[in-house]
């Protein structure tokens, strides 16, 4: 999940994840990248529970939604319900309270230290 841009009105194509797909697929030399048509919702629900070993799921572009940027609970909430585990490696949003950094780890267990790593 990510965002592009800063979309005012919605989804705008210009500003849309989809471009991406075969240059991510690139970058994960050829993994197989599936696309959701939007961040949240029944297709994207269905399309990450599909998924096989090795497929990425990349999905619409967080900010089509206002609740992104204001940090919505109820948003961070149906990300979250698309993995299992959490991640943030956006160096340069993590300190925003958006949806996708600040609140959706609170929905996903914290990974203990492993004593044998």
């Amino acid at each position: 999940m990510s965002h592009l841009g800063r979309p005012k009105t919605g989804p705008e194509d210009k500003f849309s994840l989809k471009h991406l797909v075969k240059h991510l697929s690139d970058l994960l030399d050829g993994a197989p990248v599936l696309f959701a048509n939007d961040c949240i919702g029944e297709q994207a629900y269905l399309t990450a529970d599909m998924m096989r070993e090795g497929e990425v799921l990349l999905l619409e572009n967080l900010r089509f939604y206002k609740e992104e940027e204001k940090g919505d609970e109820a948003f961070a909430e149906k990300l979250s319900k698309l993995g299992d585990v959490y991640v943030n490696d956006a160096f340069g949003t993590a300190h925003r309270a958006h949806a996708s950094t600040a609140v959706i780890a609170k929905f996903f267990l914290p990974i203990k230290e492993c004593s044998a790593c």
